[in-house]
């Protein structure tokens, strides 16, 4: 099967599945068109790594699908606890009870103490 190629280079397609060929023509080698051995080999990594990325594909596909749905419960449970201390922070305020309301305050008469005590510091 001959096909020309993007750049009008003929190329042939040597079975399905199979690595691409270069005929180099002698048309291309007048006109000054013939391209490095470095360069097909370049394309040919391309070809081969494409074919094993389609090869894995599916086991690739799962893994993205995998990662992502992990990124998304860390993310939910981040906004859970987020959300759940600003509420316990809220609901704690609210809440809180005046730190006077429950105590008992009652008045005494240290005259006679204070009398005492004077009476013990003056006998120095």
């Amino acid at each position: 099967m001959h096909r020309k190629g993007g750049s009008g280079r003929p190329f042939s397609l040597l079975a399905a599945g199979a690595s691409f060929v270069y005929n180099e023509s002698t048309a291309d080698t007048e006109a000054g068109n013939v391209r490095s051995e470095s360069f097909f080999k370049m394309s040919q990594k391309k070809v081969e790594k494409y074919r094993e990325s389609k090869k894995h594909r599916e086991q690739i596909l799962a893994k993205e699908k995998r990662n992502k749905l992990l990124g998304r419960i860390a993310a939910g449970v981040v906004c859970l606890f987020v959300v759940g201390w600003v509420g316990f922070s809220i609901y704690s305020n609210v809440t809180a009870k005046d730190e006077t309301a429950g105590t008992t305050y009652y008045d005494m008469d240290l005259d006679a103490y204070n009398a005492y005590r004077e009476s013990l510091s003056g006998e120095n």
